[in-house]
């Protein structure tokens, strides 16, 4: 099995981007293929900030594909995916891409939501990796929190909210994968795009808490903080906040 990377940056210097980038490279073992991280620098006069990134995650069989055009910059993750596929695409039915992102990198305060969110997509499809790859020989995609139903404008009838994602190479590159409307939310429904939901595995299920039943095919409810305090219950919220922020450190 060849595992690929593509993971982009929004280069902002916050306390959440630099968590991103210490999960991530805790992983890095896992990706025997190319390793592609897609950098945007939103100062692009601050290119010690761009080299600091750089040198955090290593060169090593690496791939750095830096890019300041303002319009990619805030354009979400898929300019930077656009521009970076074409280094890994190929129909091999044992290689697998994982996408994921520096999530919750344009906030200038910690935003306990995003960081629980984030927290459990690393866990859920990296740190649980043996799982996911015995499950792969069985599926084309994996992620979590995968949500059901007519969604985007009509464009999908499922997703997995955060565009952290797994995919087998032949049921993606092997059909026009580029042809899609390239907006802000291109890449988290990418998958979705192309390959059915039955051969998307839902690592793991979306709490009750989180599911609106007006709108079940939506994840609005993982912005709200209310949601999340119910597994925290008996703790303090900084506190958990804290400890999630600097365990891997």
């Amino acid at each position: 099995m060849i595992t690929n990377l593509i993971y982009h940056i929004f280069a902002t210097d916050s306390e959440l981007m630099w968590w991103n980038l210490r999960m991530i490279k805790q992983y890095l073992p896992i990706f025997n293929g190319k390793r592609i991280f897609t950098i945007a620098n939103k100062d692009s006069r601050n290119t010690n900030l761009t080299d600091k990134i750089i040198n955090i995650l290593g060169k090593e069989n690496t791939y750095f594909v830096v890019d300041n055009d303002i319009n990619r910059t805030y354009g979400g993750t898929y300019p930077f995916f656009d521009i970076s596929a074409p280094l890994i695409a190929n129909t091999n039915e044992n290689e697998f891409l994982f996408h994921a992102h520096s999530k919750g990198a344009s906030y200038t305060e910690i935003n306990p939501c995003v960081l629980f969110w984030t927290k459990a997509m690393y866990e859920m499809n990296l740190g649980q990796f043996n799982n996911v790859k015995d499950t792969l020989t069985n599926y084309d995609t994996y992620g979590i929190f995968k949500c059901t139903g007519t969604a985007f404008g009509n464009r999908v009838n499922w997703h997995y909210p955060g565009a952290f994602w797994w995919v087998r190479h032949s049921a993606l590159f092997s059909q026009n994968w580029s042809a899609v409307e390239k907006d802000a939310c291109a890449t988290e429904i990418l998958p979705s795009q192309f390959i059915p939901s039955e051969r998307a595995y839902n690592g793991l299920e979306l709490p009750p808490q989180f599911i609106d039943p007006y709108k079940p095919y939506a994840a609005d409810k993982l912005y709200n903080i209310d949601c999340w305090k119910i597994n925290f219950a008996t703790q303090d919220l900084t506190s958990t906040v804290k400890r999630v922020l600097y365990a891997d450190s």
